[in-house]
């Protein structure tokens, strides 16, 4: 392309000519070191080669043989649910809850209701079990729903809950919501 003197004579290309052209070359050079990885921009994690081996992967121990949901099971759920999501009985909550999701925690703090549990006003809602993952004779695992009796500003939620038997009693070791993906409404108006 050939451009006439008539346009190199106009005062305000020939400002901005030099910061264009700065800005060509500047995207030019950090393009060719993102292709040709100069400098390591492309992968800035440690390569870690993986060990090739010609034994089988370790397989998962199985939680054992599957039993129906016992009743200690469902009491025990529902004492923690009331007392610690509920935030109505926190040192029962305390006694309620398993060492691995206590941990970091002291008895203090927990009664303060300052805690890792995700609290749902239960005072004003009904709850249900939903699924059962899974129940063998000391782990369990299942979905429960608390739905608000009125409506209003609170709304349904699910939540996972696992306990497991520690001697005769069964404490909770993980509590936590159900994560659902909003997909929006084609019909909405804009």
């Amino acid at each position: 392309m050939i451009v006439s003197s008539e346009a190199l004579s106009n005062r305000r290309l020939r400002f901005w000519l030099p910061w264009v052209s700065a800005l060509v070359l500047v995207a030019g050079v950090v393009t060719f070191l993102i292709v040709y990885n100069v400098g390591g921009i492309r992968n800035t994690s440690k390569q870690i080669p993986a060990k090739i081996t010609n034994k089988p992967a370790t397989q998962p121990q199985p939680l054992g043989k599957t039993v129906p949901l016992s009743k200690e099971v469902r009491l025990a759920a529902g004492r923690w649910i009331v007392s610690s999501v509920a935030r109505t009985n926190m040192a029962q909550s305390w006694d309620l809850t398993a060492p691995a999701l206590k941990k970091g925690w002291t008895r203090a703090e927990w009664l303060t209701g300052n805690n890792p549990i995700i609290p749902y006003p239960t005072g004003d809602s009904i709850g249900g079990i939903v699924r059962i993952n899974w129940s063998t004779a000391n782990d369990a695992g299942f979905e429960v729903t608390l739905v608000p009796k009125k409506a209003g500003t609170i709304k349904p939620q699910d939540f996972f809950i696992n306990l497991h038997r520690y001697g005769a009693r069964w404490l909770v070791y993980y509590w936590g919501p159900r994560e659902y993906i909003a997909v929006p409404d084609a019909n909405a108006t804009r």
